[in-house]
This record gives C-alpha cells, sequence and structure tokens, in this order.
C-alpha cells in the first residue's frame, strides 16, 4: 500500500478540435460538425461527424464515430413545445453493447 501512497497521479492529455457549419433558413436550421480527437488513452486517433437539422419545433440528429477499433452510429428525434423539449436517441457500434435507447424530457427555465 505504501508504493501507491508515494505514487503521483497523472490525468491522461487529449486534444479535440471541432469545425461546425451552419445553413440557416427561414423555418430550418441545419448544423454540421466535424471533430477530430487524439487522446493517450487511445491507439490512434478518433474522427466524429454529426448533423443536427431543425424545422419548426422538430429536430433530427445523425451522428457517427469512427477510431482504429471502433465504429459508432448514432441517431434520434426530438421535439420542442415553448419550454419543454422531449427527445429520442439511439445508437449502435461495434463495441457489441446491444442497442441503446435515450429518452429525454427538459424543461427550460426562464
Amino acid at each position: 500500500m505504501s508504493e501507491l501512497k508515494n505514487e503521483t497521479p497523472a490525468l491522461p492529455m487529449r486534444l479535440l478540435m471541432t469545425g461546425t457549419y451552419t445553413i440557416e433558413g427561414e423555418n430550418m436550421t441545419n448544423e454540421i460538425s466535424i471533430t477530430g480527437e487524439w487522446s493517450q488513452l487511445s491507439q490512434g486517433g478518433v474522427g466524429y461527424v454529426s448533423t443536427s437539422a431543425g424545422w419548426n419545433g422538430l429536430i433530427v440528429r445523425l451522428g457517427s464515430k469512427l477510431s482504429k477499433d471502433v465504429l459508432e452510429i448514432r441517431g434520434g428525434f426530438g421535439f420542442s413545445f415553448g419550454m419543454y423539449r422531449l427527445n429520442y436517441g439511439i445508437s449502435y457500434g461495434s463495441q457489441d453493447l446491444g442497442l441503446p435507447h435515450m429518452i429525454d424530457l427538459s424543461i427550460v427555465l426562464p
């Protein structure tokens, strides 16, 4: 136990770089993002591509993650009713973790 007590902990280094492009129309918006990541914990880089499109309170999201060992695809949609937001998402990846789902109800306070 004394060896662990004298060891100084160190956090891993992580670098991220993101580029985002937004397209806005009269009732529609679309945001496209590309992200690159390098981490001491991963063996190589990680790339992310995502899009979020909104139209009259409806939001549709798609995203992907690609690395040396992992491919992941995510999708979902959401509704916005004034101060209430309801979101649903699903994810599929090559990690064999099943098919996770997410449901979120948010209330945005003034």
